[in-house]
């Protein structure tokens, strides 16, 4: 789950994009939002490829920093995570508030998958899980309200930047969700197939608990590469005056 946030915080500025960089992406009006989205969209699939001039690296795929999260009643420790699928976004609706200094975006990503190492122990709802091994997890249709709060910045040489302050979020993963993990109990096939089973069979509950902590992280991750960009662009070079 925490591909949706990660992905959601870079391409709720992806419209914002350097003529020499992304130069088939139109200008556009703050107050345009068909045009907003449009460019998003468009703009999408070189900005996730990342953008090397300025720092920024390849978000699709995402690497998932080494991070241990309490979900509830379980620790559960990712390492070498890996995240596709981000480029099936389709973005739904792009706003921009100058008065409330306020970017509104809702999208949904078509597919995505992760994939790596885990280390799990606790209690997931009512049974137990402990195991360490190899996890793959998948998603489809995963529908996410964002509003990302900036200030307007005017710099000693005359141009003003466009700066992300925070975010907020919402998501529902809108048709299934999908998780293997291996060696479950030490390889206990009996236990582990009973806790996959109790997993996939409650996706949608198990995506909205869990989800939210390990979103938290990629969107921190994903926030500060889209300040980096930002604090270099300034919007006279992004958006049509």
């Amino acid at each position: 789950m925490n591909f949706f946030i990660c992905f959601c915080l870079l391409l709720s500025c992806c419209d914002l994009v350097y003529p020499y960089v992304f130069p088939s992406v139109k200008k556009c009006r703050y107050t345009d939002s068909n045009c907003l989205k449009s460019s998003f969209q468009n703009a999408l699939p070189s900005f996730a490829d990342g953008i090397p001039e300025l720092g920024i690296a390849k978000m699709d795929e995402l690497v998932i920093n080494d991070k241990t999260y309490k979900l509830g009643g379980l620790d559960f420790t990712i390492k070498d995570g890996r995240l596709k699928g981000l480029k099936s976004t389709i973005f739904d609706y792009v706003s921009m508030d100058m008065d409330k200094k306020v970017l509104r975006t809702d999208y949904h990503v078509q597919k995505c998958s992760m994939s790596g190492k885990y280390l799990g122990v606790g209690n997931i709802k009512v049974l137990p899980l402990k195991g360490g091994g190899e996890m793959f997890l998948k998603f489809r249709n995963v529908a996410i309200s964002q509003n990302v709060t900036f200030d307007m910045e005017k710099r000693e040489n005359g141009k003003v930047y466009m700066i992300p302050k925070k975010y907020e979020f919402d998501f529902d993963v809108k048709d299934h969700a999908h998780f293997n993990l291996t060696n479950l109990f030490n390889g206990n096939e009996e236990l582990g197939e009973t806790v996959l089973t109790f997993l996939n069979n409650n996706w949608k509950d198990v995506s909205s608990e869990f989800g939210r902590p390990m979103m938290e992280q990629q969107a921190s991750q994903i926030f500060s590469h889209v300040v980096k960009y930002l604090s270099n662009s300034p919007v006279d070079e992004i958006f049509a005056q």
